[in-house]
């Protein structure tokens, strides 16, 4: 699991490429702000959506092996609400 992506595209790029080198067969991606909080407590924040998207058109891009799963999440609900975060998350530009 990526958790924040360990930064901006320039890094999931490489991420993407290690982790496929190691076998790994999926990530997951979030859009928290690092530190990443628990979704149980208060003070959470999510990067932009344009960022977010940023990350993850890196990570499908950089992928070579098709059978990688890539999953992306958001916590955006407990910050702006459930229809906004289910906007964001459908967001595929």
């Amino acid at each position: 699991m990526l958790n924040t992506g360990f930064g901006n595209p320039v890094n999931m790029v490489r991420t993407v490429k290690v982790l496929e080198r190691a076998g790994a067969a999926g990530v997951q991606i979030e859009d928290q702000i690092f530190p990443k909080k628990c979704g149980h407590f208060d003070g959470q924040q999510v990067v932009p959506l344009e960022e977010m998207l940023a990350k993850i058109k890196a990570a499908v891009d950089s992928r070579r092996d098709s059978n990688l799963q890539i999953v992306a999440r958001t916590d955006a609900r407990a910050i702006v609400g459930p229809q906004a975060a289910i906007d964001r998350a459908r967001r595929h530009d």
